[in-house]
């Protein structure tokens, strides 16, 4: 008689499109709660000023990765960045 262990499955993600999707709606709630939310006249709430903190920090990460990626010393091996 032969004993058949249980191997849970490995959990698969879903597909990077549907990442997106679901990170483009997660962002569009967050923003959109944010604004309900409102401000007190002077300062943002924060849930707003958050946002903004990630939303820079994003925007310099993609920054930092396009200079990375740009770099004169890859030019020299292949023309992916055209300016």
């Amino acid at each position: 008689m032969a004993t058949t262990s249980a191997v849970a499955a490995p959990r698969r993600l879903p597909g990077f499109g549907v990442q997106v999707a679901i990170g483009m709606a997660a962002g569009l709630a967050l923003g959109l709660a944010a604004r309900a939310i409102g401000s007190d006249g002077e300062t943002a709430n924060g849930l707003a000023q958050a946002l903004q903190t990630v939303g820079q920090i994003f925007v310099q990460l993609l920054k930092v990765l396009c200079r990375l990626w740009c770099s004169p010393r890859s030019l020299r091996r292949s023309r992916r960045c055209v300016t």
